[in-house]
């Protein structure tokens, strides 16, 4: 049903995993979800601020006016709706609260440019 929504289905994120030896597959799930979105919001927000920066230099405006457009989008951030049933939200809210504050990224390329595997965001 949520697919058939306009602009729906393009935005709908889901997670799999195998239980295995996991101590809390739920939180792991969560944990993961809330990366998936994290960086959907994040790269659809770059490619807006470049859209909208395109638009601004095809207007032929003066390069002050650019750099003030640049710094009011610098403000601008994501935003993302979740809607869950009812369960574990203290866990879930402590798992987020602790992401935002020591979040590690793993390499896609096994290493990042120090040699460590990963990194925390800031």
């Amino acid at each position: 049903m949520l697919a058939a929504l306009p602009n729906v289905a393009d935005n709908l994120i889901n997670i799999c995993l195998e239980y295995g030896d996991r101590a809390d597959a739920e939180l792991d799930a969560w944990d993961r979800l809330l990366n998936r979105i994290n960086t959907c919001v994040v790269r659809a927000e770059e490619a807006y601020k470049a859209s909208l920066l395109r638009k601004w230099h095809s207007t032929g405006a003066p390069q002050s006016s650019t750099d003030i457009f640049k710094d009011m989008l610098a403000g601008r951030a994501g935003r993302a709706v979740i809607v869950a049933d009812r369960g574990r939200e203290a866990d879930v809210r402590r798992a987020l609260r602790r992401m935002r504050v020591f979040n590690y990224i793993p390499s896609s390329r096994g290493a990042w440019e120090d040699g460590s595997a990963t990194r925390t965001s800031s």
